[in-house]
């Protein structure tokens, strides 16, 4: 699988850098699990608003209102809720998912 990365954020604290590492470790998991993607692309950026990820890929794609079986999902949403954050997943089915994610800073 190819990935690139664009990640262009300022230090931040121990504790957001800790849950926005297991974040972004649980999201590129489930590409690796689940997608059977070719390519995945990893961006991270500061706004004015905070904190902007995005992880896109160009797998099978999944409906994402329907329930999952598994913590991967429900980790990643529960870790963004704790640090004030809001989470949108888009996905189609056989042309990938968008998860987008912003961070209050």
């Amino acid at each position: 699988m190819k990935s690139t990365v664009e990640i262009a954020l300022p230090p931040l604290s121990p504790h957001i850098s800790h849950q926005i590492y297991f974040i972004l470790k649980e999201c590129l998991i489930n590409v690796q699990k689940h997608a059977q993607a070719s390519h995945v692309h990893l961006q991270g950026q500061l706004t004015s608003l905070g904190v902007h990820l995005e992880v896109k890929d160009d797998g099978v794609g999944f409906v994402a209102k329907q329930p999952v079986n598994g913590f991967g999902l429900k980790g990643i949403s529960e870790r963004v809720q704790m640090l004030g954050g809001e989470l949108e997943i888009d996905s189609i089915l056989g042309k990938g998912t968008l998860i987008q994610i912003n961070i209050p800073l």
